[in-house]
């Protein structure tokens, strides 16, 4: 990687010019969650049973052209809700066990909390859907809502943790298989085959 070592080495035929402070960049309004932060939401909700606000919840990957195209779209849907709803993202890449608590299959998925609900988009991903849909319309949503993972019965947990570990396994058994049979098929076909018969020369008589 290329670095800069324009003042490294004084160079006195050269004037340096001061350097000013850079602007400082503006603050997102777009929060980066942890499971630490779900687990506080957790304590609050069993102490109080509150929420301060829904939480609009982007889960995404740093390689997904997807989630790259939206980026922009979600900061000024942050701008749009501020102090209404709290817009937010997860990297799975580092959460990988909130990944894998809220059944993450597609990129970006995005998905609103509120009440100790979770209701997930399905709509056109414009600025105005994604915030008329978070400021309400997520009450109406055809698809209904479900528990938070840690609500739900820890027999529906390992189920679920179950199916998506077979889900990851499927494409490695498949390949495993596929290969059990065509060593089985060349182990065969070489046993079918009869070995060759070697002659062995009588001597002349003399």
């Amino acid at each position: 990687a290329s670095v800069c070592l324009q003042h490294s080495v004084a160079k006195p035929s050269v004037v340096l010019q001061p350097e000013w402070p850079a602007a400082s960049e503006k603050e997102s309004d777009v929060r980066q969650l942890s499971y630490a932060d779900f687990e506080e939401l957790q304590l609050r909700r069993l102490e109080d049973g509150s929420q301060d606000k829904p939480w609009f919840v982007k889960f995404y990957a740093p390689w997904c052209p997807y989630c790259k195209a939206l980026a922009a779209r979600w900061e000024q849907l942050a701008e749009k809700l501020r102090g209404r709803v709290q817009v937010s993202k997860v990297d799975i890449t580092v959460e990988k066990r909130l990944e894998w608590e809220f059944g993450i299959s597609g990129l970006p998925d995005l998905r609103l909390i509120a009440g100790g609900r979770v209701y997930s988009f399905n709509g056109r991903r414009t600025v105005e859907e994604l915030e008329t849909w978070a400021l309400g319309g997520y009450h109406h949503s055809r698809h209904g809502s479900e528990a938070l993972p840690w609500d739900k019965p820890m027999y529906v947990r390992a189920f679920t943790a179950g199916v998506r570990y077979a889900a990851l396994m499927l494409p490695v058994s498949i390949v495993g298989l596929i290969f059990m049979i065509i060593y089985a098929c060349c182990k065969t076909s070489m046993r079918a085959v009869p070995p060759p018969r070697t002659s062995v020369a009588k001597p002349k008589d003399q």
